[in-house]
């Protein structure tokens, strides 16, 4: 029964983000996990992981699943508190100082790195490999370049980067380097929510971290899909957005688009992913119901 119960709140919070609490220049951590949190192949990973009894008490990936856990379903909002204290000054998270303006492609490396650990699938569900540069295997995010004085679609940013994937990870993250350089204007790299295809590969968008300020300094925030609806995350703002709405948001000239987060679509897909999904949380919450009355 707790298995079904399990199931049944994953996949209906998966739908309905909740507000993450800043505890103090933790908003790159909480607009990191957002999206995690949208990534349905990595959360239903951490839960396999934690069925199997992997996560050992006080250890990153322990105070994850119950980071993940506890947001799934929590009310309103919830504030990382035991997981934030887990992570600052440990070993596997390196040189990170996490109560202080950091660098959210650094945490999102280092936690995906430091599961990783527990299960090394954790890695191959990011690691990523192109036809310009093969990665160390330790890579879990495609850099893009620089672009300056211009503004660029990401189809087309892509498009001008490499041509095809060596290894098509099932979530693909990118990160377009934004180097400050005097005199350098930084380009918008907008998106239009298309599916986006590389080389075979195709990928939907499933969320977006966004950074605004210098390199010393700023905010980040999040757009997530959930199902079929989108959310901005703002540490404990959490409010639905039109397609339309964030297509402009995306556009927006004080804001960076600093991390995509992409879920391949599968070749077998016989219908829409989101029909797919739909019933299969009708199916857990049969389940689940079954199982109240057992």
């Amino acid at each position: 029964m707790k298995k079904y119960f399990l199931l049944f709140v994953i996949f209906t919070r998966l739908e309905s983000p909740v507000g993450l609490t800043n505890l103090g220049n933790t908003c790159y951590i909480n607009s990191t996990l957002q999206c995690l949190f949208a990534c349905r192949p990595f959360v239903e990973l951490i839960q396999n992981l934690d069925s199997q009894g992997k996560f050992s008490a006080g250890t990153i990936g322990f105070e994850f699943k119950n980071l993940m856990l506890n947001h799934l379903i929590s009310q309103g909002s919830f504030e990382p508190t035991t997981f934030i204290e887990c992570i600052s000054n440990n070993s596997l998270m390196g040189s990170l100082v996490v109560k202080s303006p950091q660098d959210a492609v650094e945490f999102f490396s280092n936690l995906i790195n430091s599961l990783s650990a527990v299960d090394a699938r954790a890695r191959e569900l990011f690691h990523v490999s192109d036809n310009t540069q093969v990665f160390q295997p330790s890579e879990v995010v495609l850099n893009l370049p620089a672009v300056f004085n211009e503004d660029i679609s990401l189809q087309n940013l892509v498009k001008k980067s490499f041509t095809r994937l060596i290894r098509a990870p099932k979530i693909l993250v990118m990160h377009p380097v934004r180097a400050h350089l005097e005199g350098k204007n930084m380009g918008i790299v907008s998106y239009d929510l298309e599916p986006i295809k590389i080389g075979s590969t195709a990928y939907k968008m499933i969320g977006v971290v966004f950074h605004y300020g210098t390199m010393t300094g700023g905010h980040y925030n999040a757009i997530v899909r959930k199902g079929d609806k989108w959310y901005i995350c703002d540490d404990l703002l959490v409010q639905e957005f039109t397609e339309a709405k964030v297509i402009e948001y995306l556009k927006q000239k004080n804001l960076e688009s600093y991390l995509f987060f992409f879920e391949r679509i599968e070749k077998s897909s016989a219908q829409d992913l989101n029909d797919l999904f739909s019933q299969f949380k009708k199916s857990i919450t049969a389940l689940y119901m079954k199982a109240l009355v057992i």
